[in-house]
């Protein structure tokens, strides 16, 4: 009954939903909520092909970014987009840099933030007590974090520009910047993802994901089945299900152990993740996790987000890229 009153809405809705895709192409006029859940279901009925279309049709086409020199101090990036569209995820195999590491962990023992959690979220921001947190999860200001130099040079770092354009075949937006801290917790908290699903704020993105602190089986690795992120490949048992947490039980039914990565790393790891694809944090057993995250998205359609704040302390990094590149700063 639910599901057929569902798709009666999105029967009636669709005339609008295409109206308000062409008002963002033509106009620039931020879609609805209604329109982004519209995307969600399409995404669940078409098993992602509907995404395809909306993200090549509302994108701007490639630019030119050189990643001759970059912070991974890797000359070569050739064919990561490749493995990206077959496995959903890869590695760099260099590093972010200890001095840039040491840098945001300095700026962020100085900055606030929020938990969240099942049992506990911050009304407004305060100060992390790393020995005794409130919660399972503290989450830092996306315009809090960018007035850290250091975040500013990897968020512009034109390697990481240049994979994820390959990856979207769109010039790439900063569209969501944070970093935060997970603590241990006896199960696994729904607030703080630690269950399986997808993310669908865009129809297409990338995630990069760093490690700020070493990441073992016991403090939380991040999860994700390979594969998944491809277009017409979840269960339809799943898809069907929608924007929902799926616990381990029902995930094992569908998928081999072999298709679960964990990815366990020393600090300064670097993840690219497509996070269409299953994935959840682990509840962690010990210590605690940070990490850096920045999305990079093929267009601003879908979710509703406040735009960035431009920082007042610009790095010639970020200067040289908006001048270059304003369209990577649409979402400022």
């Amino acid at each position: 009954n639910n599901k057929m009153i569902k798709n009666l809405k999105l029967i009636l809705f669709f005339p609008f939903f295409l109206i308000e895709i062409l008002l963002f192409k033509v106009f620039k006029i931020k879609n609805s909520e209604l329109s982004h859940q519209a995307l969600i279901h399409l995404f669940t009925i078409t098993h992602g092909y509907s995404n395809n279309i909306i993200s090549k049709f509302l994108s701007s086409p490639k630019s030119v970014f050189s990643n001759a020199s970059n912070i991974f101090k890797k000359k070569n990036f050739f064919n990561i987009d490749q493995k990206l569209s077959s496995d959903g995820y890869y590695m760099l195999q260099n590093k972010l840099p200890e001095n840039s590491i040491n840098n945001i962990l300095e700026f962020l023992k100085k900055s606030e933030g929020k938990y969240i959690s099942e049992n506990y979220t911050s009304l407004k921001k305060e100060k992390l007590n790393i020995k005794n947190p409130k919660a399972v999860k503290f989450n830092y200001d996306t315009n809090d974090i960018l007035n850290c130099g250091e975040i500013q040079k990897l968020i512009t770092d034109e390697a990481l520009l240049q994979i994820a354009q390959n990856y979207l075949k769109a010039e790439p937006i900063i569209d969501y910047v944070t970093a935060y801290y997970s603590f241990p917790s006896l199960k696994a908290d729904r607030e703080a993802a630690q269950y399986w699903h997808f993310d669908m704020d865009r129809p297409k993105f990338l995630k990069v994901f760093v490690y700020l602190t070493d990441c073992t089986s016991k403090n939380g690795p991040h999860s994700f089945i390979k594969g998944s992120h491809k277009t017409d490949t979840l269960p339809k048992k799943i898809i069907k299900q929608g924007y929902q947490r799926l616990e381990d039980t029902e995930i094992n039914l569908y998928y081999k152990k072999s298709e679960i990565i964990n990815f366990i790393g020393g600090r300064g790891t670097v993840l690219l993740e497509d996070t269409s694809g299953l994935h959840k944090g682990k509840n962690l057993l010990e210590g605690h996790r940070l990490i850096f995250m920045v999305q990079y998205s093929s267009c601003l359609f879908g979710s509703k987000s406040e735009k960035i704040k431009y920082p007042s302390n610009p790095t010639r990094e970020l200067i040289k890229i908006k001048k270059k590149n304003p369209k990577v700063f649409l979402n400022f």
